[in-house]
């Protein structure tokens, strides 16, 4: 076998696996004795505090743009790709990409019915999808929720779309909310902070569990709705962007056409959530909390 499937077989070892998430991380943590080290159980135990802290814990975070969440308010359900919602004025409909994703992940003729999300314990999620992030209240995310440990688009870019049996591997990366989120996450916070004899913080964590878009992905079955939601938060960069422009405006200044827009559609989606009488915060941090509670 040449060097390129040796190289191959080696960093699929780390995929190919049919133990359970926990027993993964009890595997990492027995080798080379890392569990019994004062600064890595103490890490572990932070971490697992504070990710299933019943405040400031996991939560399954959905990112929206604001035409998106306008619709969402008026229609009082949310909608996938799959509902052909009309967004800036056009058609929105599944791409190639997130039809073979939805294969790949097993979804079959029910994929319509699979709604994507990411987990959180702070911040405001993974803003690419859009600038407002939802929080869905905790007993509406189902134990039984399919959980992916990673960005499921990765499937299509190397080195995992080059993989000889991407079926198998999508498998080991697999698990469900409430048995497997918090290994999952404590397998994928430890390991870089190994040989620091240092405390982790809470918003060392919170960043760990979702930083840009890599993040632990949630696939809930079946949408949900306006009163699902725990609340919605906002950047501070964009509150002062927003203000800058308002303050501009009123100074007799000229917005630009896209400014002056983007500005009108957070009006309307403030005005509507208070009526809704729907939380809306501005994230200025990660998230921060005591490793105590």
């Amino acid at each position: 076998m040449g060097k390129t499937n040796v190289a191959t077989r080696a960093w699929l070892g780390n995929f190919v696996s049919t133990a359970t998430w926990k027993a993964r991380l009890d595997a990492w943590l027995t080798a080379k004795g890392r569990g019994q080290h004062p600064f890595v159980s103490a890490n572990h135990l932070a971490i697992s505090r504070g990710l299933t802290h019943k405040e400031s814990g996991l939560r399954m975070v959905v990112n929206i743009p604001a035409e998106a969440l306008l619709a969402f308010v008026k229609d009082g359900e949310y909608g996938n790709v799959y509902a052909e919602p009309i967004i800036a004025g056009k058609k929105r409909t599944a791409s190639a990409a997130r039809i073979k994703v939805d294969a790949l992940l097993g979804f079959g003729e029910k994929a319509p019915n699979y709604f994507y999300g990411a987990a959180a314990m702070g911040g405001t999620g993974v803003r690419f999808y859009g600038e407002y992030c939802m929080v869905l209240k905790p007993d509406r995310v189902a134990d039984n929720t399919q959980i992916f440990d990673r960005n499921s688009f990765d499937l299509l870019f190397p080195p995992l779309v080059n993989a000889p049996d991407l079926t198998k591997i999508v498998s080991t990366l697999r698990g469900k909310w409430s048995s497997d989120a918090v290994d999952m996450l404590a397998l994928r916070v430890l390991p870089p902070l190994e040989g620091a004899e240092r405390l982790i913080t809470l918003g060392t964590v919170s960043d760990a569990v979702l930083h840009d878009e890599d993040f632990l992905e949630l696939h809930k079955y079946e949408s949900f709705k306006l009163r699902d939601l725990e609340e919605i938060r906002e950047t501070p960069e964009d509150q002062a962007i927003h203000t800058h422009i308002a303050e501009y405006l009123d100074e007799g200044g000229v917005p630009t056409l896209e400014e002056f827009v983007w500005v009108a559609r957070r009006i309307r989606v403030a005005e509507a959530l208070r009526r809704l009488g729907i939380r809306t915060r501005v994230v200025s941090s990660s998230g921060r909390g005591s490793r105590w509670d």
